[in-house]
Parts: structure tokens; C-alpha cells; sequence
């Protein structure tokens, strides 16, 4: 069932959200035949052939939380509850032999980066530049330098718990469990605009592409939420249950008008943006679906829940196609931006990188 929250009934999706603006170089050029490489490993996969391979683990000595790639793929940062953040090369995932798995390369790492557990990491378009959100309820930023840490700088939302960061073009989305998500200056950390409509906890936020100004937002109060990031105004809202469950994740296809939410109770919900209609929901976790990822394809949704899962499904049908498994609950997965090729971290204390090939 759709409700349309009635402060919003007439509201719509300007047909001008997507990018607008040029889009930034996200790290270091990469030849053509490279990406025609990349294009061809994910044209090549199929659901009824499709097997996963573990390439790397980073183990920790309590709950890893978050995972992030970097725009180019070739870093991977990992931030959890001790709380470290480790900056770890995932190179090798470009290479065609499918190896044993063996320890991620960790380049550089920082012990006690936040006060509290680290919740949420995002990468700025640069690839020089990652966020960082905490339960000690800020956000810190990492200048990257020759693949290590060079300098930081901390931010105060206001948000509470900050449970999602993301970069957009009109400054860093925050958003947190005192209801709020906010736009942040990167340069003096102060709050630009206040997203206000949410009335509990905002548990996660997606934008489409770096250059979207179209930022989703789902929440505790069952409902998912479009904001234009350069006036603050919301572009609508929508109750995706009338079961009062708790919206858990999204990930978004802007471009396809489609977007993916994980619930409390282990659905996946896929919503029609232009239709603003529910289009399937389907149980693809016993327990709560804590993150959801689309691949660089749009082909295939990753998702991850409490029931210790990670679950490859068909973005089209949110048919499953191939699982996999960690020893605890499952707290965030992310696709690598450009192969098939995916992370994931959880509460057995450690994060891992998959590939998906064909058998």
C-alpha cells in the first residue's frame, strides 16, 4: 500500500533533478580497453551460471560496520566499531584469475578515528577525499594522499548518530537519528540547509549519480522521502507500509526512476519513482535488510540483513539468483563502481570482497 503523506500530496519529481552539472573526474584516467573489459564482465554474467568467489577478508577485533569503494574502484575503506578505519588496495580484482582468498592489502589505517563506532563512509568524486559518520555524532573528513591518510577535519551535523553521508554538488549529506539530515559546507562544516519532514530516525540516504541533486531518505517512520539538495525542499514522500515497519536502506536508479528499499522485516521494496507506486516487495532476508547496493550495470541488487546473507537478486524482479554468507549479521554491502565484483562487512568482525563470475 502507498500513502501519500498529505503535506506533500501535490508535490512531484522535477524532471531536472538528475545531472545537471558537469561531472567531476573521479580519480586517475583508466585506458579504454580497461573499461571495455569492465563492460564485457558484466555483459557476460547469468543468473542460471552465476557463482561467487571470495578474493579478500579484513578481519577486526569487534563488528565492522561500514564499507566504501572508492570512485575508481582500486580502494577499498573499511570503518568499524573499535573504532579503525583501514584504507585497503583492491587492484587485484582487475585481474582475471579468480585466486584464493587471501588477506585485503592494507595500505594505510587509523586506530580510534572517531569516539565512537564508525557507521557510514562515502567517497568524494575526486577519490581524494572520504567521509566518515559516527554514533559519536559527527562527521570526520580524510584527505587521501598517495593511498594513505594525510589529513582531517571534523564536522557537527546536528544529525545524532550520523547513520549516511554522501557527497552531492551542493555540499555533504548527513543524515541521523534525531529525524534530521542536513546539507554541510565541506570547507567550514556548517549546515547549509535543514531537510526537515522526517519524524523518527532517518536510517539511511542515496543519491543516483555524484551529480544528482535528487537525494532519497527512508526512515523509521516508514517512509521514503526526496529532497532537492539545492533548496532544501522536499519533491515528495511516501509511506511504503502500512505495517509501520521501518525502513532500513536505499539505493536509487534515477535514471530508470526506480528505487530499492530494505525493510525492518527483511523485505525489499521496488518503487516507481515516476509512477510513485509499488511495484513488487519481495522477503529476500529472515531478518532485517540493513543495506541494499545497484550494480554499475542496473542489472542486479545486492542486499544484506541480519540473517547473516548477502543476496544477489535481478534488479528488474528482486528474483534471487545466488547467496552468500557470513558468520553474523550482515550490516553493509556496496558494488564495486565498475566490475562485477562486490563488499560487504558484518558483526563476525570482518569485511570481505567478492567476485561474481560464471561457472
Amino acid at each position: 500500500t502507498v500513502t501519500r503523506v498529505p503535506s506533500m500530496a501535490q508535490s512531484v519529481v522535477p524532471t531536472d533533478l538528475g545531472a545537471t552539472t558537469p561531472a567531476a573526474k573521479a580519480g586517475p584516467s583508466r585506458a579504454p580497453d580497461s573499461l571495455d573489459r569492465d563492460a564485457d564482465a558484466w555483459a557476460s554474467l547469468s543468473a542460471a551460471k552465476m557463482i561467487v568467489h571470495v578474493r579478500g577478508t579484513l578481519e577486526d577485533s569487534q563488528a565492522v560496520r561500514a564499507v566504501a569503494f572508492s570512485p575508481h574502484g582500486d580502494l577499498l575503506s573499511i570503518g568499524t566499531n573499535t573504532p579503525a578505519l583501514f584504507l585497503c588496495s583492491t587492484q587485484t580484482l582487475r585481474t582475471t584469475t579468480l585466486a584464493a582468498e587471501s588477506p585485503l592489502p592494507v595500505l594505510d589505517n587509523k586506530a580510534r578515528m572517531h569516539r565512537g563506532s564508525i557507521y557510514c563512509l562515502a567517497w568524494a568524486t575526486s577519490g581524494t577525499l572520504l567521509a566518515s559518520g559516527s554514533n559519536d555524532k559527527t562527521v570526520r573528513l580524510h584527505r587521501i594522499t598517495e593511498n594513505r591518510f594525510s589529513s582531517e577535519h571534523e564536522l557537527l551535523p546536528r544529525v545524532g548518530t550520523v547513520r549516511g553521508v554522501a557527497f552531492t554538488p551542493d555540499g555533504i549529506a548527513v543524515a541521523g537519528t534525531e529525524h534530521a539530515a542536513a546539507l554541510l559546507d565541506e570547507t567550514s562544516g556548517s549546515v547549509t540547509r535543514s531537510l526537515v519532514g522526517h519524524t523518527h530516525s532517518i536510517n539511511g540516504l542515496a543519491i543516483s549519480t555524484p551529480t544528482s541533486h535528487a537525494l532519497f531518505t527512508v526512515s523509521s517512520d516508514s517512509t521514503l522521502r526526496c529532497w532537492d539538495t539545492r533548496t532544501a525542499g522536499g519533491q515528495f514522500a511516501t509511506s511504503l507500509t502500512d505495517k509501520g515497519e521501518s525502513l532500513t536502506a536505499v539505493a536509487v536508479d534515477e535514471a530508470a526512476g526506480r528505487a530499492f528499499v530494505g525493510t525492518e522485516t527483511g523485505r525489499v521494496i521496488l518503487f516507481d519513482i515516476r509512477a510513485q507506486k509499488v511495484l513488487s516487495a519481495v522477503g529476500l532476508h529472515s531478518g532485517e535488510c540493513r543495506s541494499v547496493s545497484l550494480s554499475a550495470d542496473g542489472r542486479w541488487l545486492l542486499s544484506g540483513g541480519f540473517d547473516t546473507a548477502v543476496v544477489v537478486s535481478s534488479a528488474a524482479t528482486l528474483r534471487p539468483t545466488t547467496r552468500v554468507c557470513h558468520a553474523d549479521k550482515v550490516v553493509c554491502v556496496q558494488w564495486h563502481p565498475s566490475l562485477p565484483s562486490f563488499a560487504s562487512s558484518s558483526a563476525d568482525r570482518s569485511a570481505r570482497v567478492w567476485s561474481l563470475a560464471n561457472t
